[in-house]
């Protein structure tokens, strides 16, 4: 006759509250039933085949778990590759940050040099001119030319003197040269103006075949056209704080009445579209 014993089983896994005691009972696991003759457990509601498979996967994990444990661990090797192109990605980075700052304090710069005081170059300019006298020969040269030439230096800069310096005119008619107009050195004031007055005098300047008919058709047609070109050194400080140094030149055409002399409207001047040049 056979005997079977039965057993419970209790594991601490979170069970069912019963009753108002507020306790949490485990629950209870199948019995097991143990058939004389065996020497095996074999839960009730589970299979032979079941138990043998879970032992395997036990077994298997077990001994896996045991050669990670005997195995040592090998050590990392040093990439010097790895190492190189890091540092050049961080060498980028610093050197595109340091363009920024760069950039930065250049916009800054010029906001607060060149924007806010508004500096503006230093020109000249001719304001007003006559013709005073104008006697041509037949020989082909002007026996005699006087030509009044009123010239104004300017400084629009609202914080710092300019100082002009080798200003020089030059007035010719058809490409021959009459006269030369010169200056010695001078300051001109904060948004201050220097007129300088000229009168350029000629006597039996030679014209050559084609200044000669240049003027034969000038006294025909009444205008009689002169051409003036000039330049000048200046130099000033931007916002009081920059030295700036350059050249300003001038070129354009004069033409006066004939015989009363009188000007023609015209514009001459040697200031420029841009700001400094």
């Amino acid at each position: 006759m056979s005997s079977r014993v039965l057993l419970r089983w209790r594991i601490p896994i979170v069970g069912s509250c019963h009753g108002g005691g507020g306790g949490f009972l485990p629950p209870v696991m199948p019995p097991l039933s143990y058939r004389g003759g065996g020497s095996d457990f074999v839960p009730i509601g589970l299979t032979v085949e079941s138990v043998a498979i879970r032992s395997q996967l036990f077994q298997s994990l077990t001994s896996a778990r045991g050669r990670e444990e005997e195995e040592p661990q090998r050590p990392r090797r040093y990439s010097f590759r790895r190492h190189r192109s890091g540092a050049a990605e961080w060498a980028a980075v610093v050197l595109f940050k340091v363009l920024v700052v760069v950039v930065l304090l250049g916009a800054v710069a010029v906001l607060v040099v060149v924007v806010l005081p508004q500096p503006r170059a230093p020109y000249v300019a001719v304001r007003a001119a006559s013709l005073y006298a104008l006697v041509y020969g037949q020989t082909g040269a002007l026996d005699d030319v006087q030509v009044m030439v009123r010239v104004e230096a300017r400084n629009g800069n609202a914080h710092s003197a300019a100082y002009f310096s080798r200003l020089e005119c030059r007035l010719a008619f058809a490409g021959a040269a009459l006269a030369v107009l010169r200056a010695y050195p001078f300051r001109v004031p904060a948004r201050g103006v220097l007129p300088l007055a000229y009168v350029a005098h000629a006597q039996g300047a030679p014209l050559g075949d084609a200044g000669s008919a240049a003027m034969e058709t000038a006294l025909r047609d009444g205008v009689v056209p002169f051409r003036v070109e000039g330049e000048a050194r200046t130099r000033w400080k931007v916002a009081g704080i920059v030295s700036a140094d350059q050249w300003t030149r001038l070129a354009c055409q004069l033409r006066f009445f004939w015989p009363n002399g009188t000007m023609l409207p015209f514009r001459c001047s040697s200031k420029s579209k841009f700001l400094f040049f």
